[in-house]
């Protein structure tokens, strides 16, 4: 497999991993992996995104605790919802330089570092 295969598998089993956690959440050394919607909560946050207030949603509030309490953390996997708040980390925590791949993430971000994909339903 080559390396991009590599990075993308990798993304996909501490995704995996997220979605079989409680608060979909999973941090693996310097990497926090954030799972998409799930829940009706979840549904409910969703709406919060195109008004830019994912900082309001409960996955950003859990990933934030684990943010806080793991300054090791400068790598942020996330799939759809995950992705949103993800990219919301990098914006609310500039002075963390997070590094930032999201997978079918619902928001624009143009900065040269995120490593943004989705797939053609996205």
């Amino acid at each position: 497999m080559d390396t991009i295969g590599q990075f993308h598998k990798q993304n996909e089993i501490g995704l995996q991993k997220a979605y079989n956690s409680p608060q979909y959440l999973y941090q693996d050394k310097d990497t926090l992996y954030i799972g998409g919607t799930q829940t009706a909560r979840d549904v409910y946050d969703d709406l919060k995104i195109p008004f830019g207030l994912t900082r309001y949603s409960q996955r950003y509030t859990d990933a934030d605790k684990i943010i806080k309490a793991h300054p090791e953390i400068t790598n942020l996997v996330g799939h759809s919802l995950g992705g949103s708040v993800s990219l919301e980390f990098q914006k609310n925590y500039p002075e963390r330089k997070f590094e930032t791949t999201t997978y079918g993430a619902p928001v624009s971000s143009h900065r040269e570092s995120d490593n943004r994909f989705r797939g053609s339903l996205d």
